[in-house]
């Protein structure tokens, strides 16, 4: 272990470590060269202590950089442990012997970093954190089951859940390659899953062994626009008219950011001439030379192991239409595989010519002038000819990246985990929205009640300030990067404007509420008069959130017909008024849409979804709650589930495994679906949102609407009967009928529907 380079990086930054024995006694990591040379370092500090019960108060009291973990019998113990320290602890690392059981595998899904065999694997963990950050080995995981999945219709997120389910049940018999069989048989099911579970298996072993990436034997052939990673991110997958971008293709070791990817044996290709025929469809490509061609290719190269160099060109889009980018590989000059990129060329040329990466760089705006710095303009290309958002904003735990249309405005890299210290604080957030939300209930048109509720829009700024604060201005540890300070100011900087401008945001492990992000600035002691609505980012932007559906095939143009299923809970708090409005939109049916029956209890969910009617906007009025980890109070519920009854916890439920099960299959309408209900599309950075996952991807709705926090009763009627009339009665896009809703608060000083999101296009409309 290399102790001068570890001092070195930590050089006078305190950092700390909370090491718990096992019932035995020992101490992970406690011999020659473990955690003891660890402590023997200036500034770091070892806690040890002897029971979980002790670790649970340490952990409630401070945050740690490191928690290490013994394994043993009782892993449902370890289990809570991990969820509870995940947002206080910036590394955990689990130490066993059981690598190739489903012990490991069940200690990552709770949310640990890595499992080690031995100590010396424990701190070696420990130094990685510090000097080499490396990926999570779940997101990995999902990364690389990724190409695996897709020939079988699913996805990592549901294989993962399976196989989590059945660790539950599991024994300390149990193998891995039991575990994996039995998750691919309840998800993919018959012959594909005895086809599919050995290359499955094989990518979790090689997660757990902390290869970082692909399984040994394998490579994957990655397609990507590697400046532009909201195109194939997204469904579907667009580009502007004449706009060029960046374009490669590689063998590579590990399946890259935002890519289409295919998994090959690597002794099929492995020391023989590769090569790359790249053929467009109403679009060129612009080779090294400079020259256009609609077929390109590439020098034949040696493949090592490590893959091959990424082929390069730019493309350059076509006329409005479809378009085609087809991508064969060729091995010793014979073509061995195929991949298919279809695009959807929109607009008119505007802003033509300015791809991905044009012009881009810190500081630079479009049509800068060489060793000159020119303001950035912000474009409003998303109403006029729907080419994307006018602005992407791009998280992960250690990069950010901005795009002004559709130029790469900044791009800034750090190497702590950025995200742990986010959800700590946006934790204790919500719990103070949860309480505003009941203090400040809603009359009639959205206007607040109580003397004062003109408090609501300062105590919202305020927390949307600190939320705003915690990711670009003020870290635990030290100060941000200067380059996410400029990529701040360039939003915080885009003026106001009618319509407002598109703000699209690809954060999934940010747990956080994108709407009320507050960055404009605020007295010590301010008042109502002190709060500038456009401080608010959910009122200077219309937000939509990046989310990866199955099935996104369909227009965000449905056409007329509109089959409306209401769902609201019977004994749900203002769910009379709620019914009795929809008896109103069904007075306002039209031949083209109709109101189905209201589902009040269980049972009417479950024989709407056994019977397969479909539905094209399903609309759900009831309590959300979602999995939390059963406490030693019993408090908590492992399952996600919807509630039917006066409170959250009244019996009248239905989890969401019950309701995937009765639903049985993807409908085809793929609906759009509002689930108006608590905190339904709140992330958490343990759980993930498991509503809008549930949602999107099981039932691959093409769009969602939740809330990223609790909602008062009267609230959520007044903003749900609002919704309904926009985008039934009026025929309103998403997008518009949300900022008609935020607006309509704005107006009487309630900045409560800033909780409502969008998930999936935000475009999408009956019409």
């Amino acid at each position: 272990m290399d102790l001068d380079a570890l001092q070195s990086a930590l050089g006078d930054e305190a950092f700390s470590i909370l090491s718990v024995t096992d019932r035995a006694g020992t101490t992970p990591g406690l011999e020659t060269g473990g955690i003891v040379d660890l402590g023997s370092l200036a500034n770091v500090t070892v806690d040890v202590v002897g029971t979980r019960a002790e670790a649970y108060t340490r952990i409630g009291a401070r945050r740690y950089d490191v928690l290490l973990l013994q394994d043993d019998d009782e892993p449902d113990d370890l289990e809570e442990l991990i969820a509870q320290a995940r947002s206080a602890t910036g590394l955990i690392v689990v130490q066993g012997a059981r690598r190739r059981s489903w012990t490991p595998l069940r200690a990552i899904l709770a949310g640990a970093d890595t499992y080690a065999t031995t100590a010396a694997e424990g701190i070696e963990a420990v130094v990685e954190h510090v000097l080499r950050p490396a990926r999570k080995p779940l997101a990995r995981m999902s990364d690389l089951l990724t190409p695996v999945l897709a020939r079988y219709g699913s996805t990592p997120h549901v294989l993962l859940d399976a196989i989590q389910t059945g660790a539950g049940s599991a024994t300390s018999a149990t193998t891995l390659n039991e575990l994996v069989e039995q998750a691919m048989a309840s998800v993919v099911g018959g012959a594909a899953a005895t086809e599919a579970a050995p290359d499955v298996e094989r990518v979790l072993e090689a997660t757990l062994d902390e290869a970082g990436g692909a399984p040994s034997g394998e490579l994957f052939w990655n397609v990507r626009f590697p400046e532009d990673a909201g195109i194939l991110r997204n469904r579907p997958h667009l580009v502007s008219a004449g706009g060029t971008y960046p374009f490669e293709t590689a063998l590579e070791r590990a399946v890259r950011e935002a890519a289409l990817s295919q998994a090959l044996d690597a002794t099929a290709v492995l020391g023989r001439k590769v090569a790359f025929v790249l053929r467009a469809r109403n679009g060129r490509f612009t080779d090294a030379d400079g020259a256009t061609h609609a077929v390109v290719g590439s020098a034949p190269v040696d493949c090592a192991e490590d893959g091959t160099p990424p082929y390069r060109v730019s493309f350059t889009a076509g006329e409005a239409g479809p378009a085609r980018i087809t991508v064969a590989l060729l091995v010793d000059g014979g073509s061995v595989a195929e991949q298919v990129v279809d695009l959807d060329v929109v607009g008119v040329g505007a802003g033509a010519g300015a791809g991905a990466g044009a012009g881009a760089g810190a500081g630079s705006g479009p049509g800068a002038a060489p060793g000159t710095e020119a303001p950035v303009v912000i474009p409003m290309t998303s109403i006029t000819d729907r080419t994307g958002a006018d602005l992407r904003l791009e998280l992960t735990d250690r990069t950010a990246s901005l795009h002004v249309g559709n130029v790469l405005q900044h791009r800034v890299e750090w190497e702590r985990d950025l995200t742990t210290f986010v959800a700590g604080g946006a934790h204790y957030a919500y719990q103070g929205l949860r309480a505003l939300s009941q203090r400040f209930p809603a009359g009639a048109d959205l206007a607040l009640l109580g003397d004062d509720a003109g408090r609501s829009a300062v105590e919202l700024a305020r927390i949307g300030s600190r939320l705003h604060r915690s990711v670009f201005a003020t870290w635990a540890k030290g100060a941000p990067p200067v380059e996410l300070t400029e990529l701040a100011d360039v939003v915080r900087e885009t003026p106001a404007s009618s319509p407002p401008r598109q703000l699209q945001v690809i954060a999934g492990t940010y747990p956080l509420p994108w709407g009320l992000l507050y960055d404009k600035e605020l007295p010590d002691d301010p008042g109502p008069d002190d709060v500038d609505p456009q401080g608010f980012w959910g009122v200077r932007f219309d937000i939509y959130r990046d989310v990866v559906p199955q099935a996104h095939g369909r227009s965000v143009h449905r056409g007329a017909a509109c089959a409306l299923k209401p769902v609201v809970g019977e004994h749900v708090p203002r769910g009379d008024q709620q019914r009795d409005f929809v008896g109103v939109l069904r007075g306002r049916a039209s031949s083209s849409s109709t109101v189905q029956d209201v589902a009040t209890m269980p049972d009417d969910l479950r024989t709407w979804a056994e019977s397969g009617d479909a539905s094209d906007l399903l609309y759900l009025f009831c309590h959300a709650v979602p999995a939390n980890p059963v406490t030693a109070l019993g408090t908590g519920t492992e399952d996600s589930v919807l509630g039917f009854g006066v409170a959250e916890d009244d019996p009248s439920r239905v989890t969401l495994e019950d309701l995937g099960t009765w639903w049985g299959r993807p409908r085809d309408s793929n609906p759009v679906v509002i689930l108006n209900a608590c905190a339904s599309g709140q992330a958490d950075a343990i759980f993930g949102a498991p509503f809008v996952d549930f949602f999107t991807r099981t039932w691959r709705a093409q769009a969602f609407i939740g809330t990223d926090w609790s909602v008062h009763a009267a609230m959520a009627d007044g903003v749900g009967q609002a919704l309904l009339t926009a985008i039934y009665s009026e025929r309103r896009s998403l997008r518009d009928a949300l900022r008609t809703v935020i607006d309509a608060g704005v107006r009487q000083g309630n900045y409560f529907p800033l909780m409502y999101a969008i998930f999936g296009p935000s475009n999408v409309q009956f019409a």
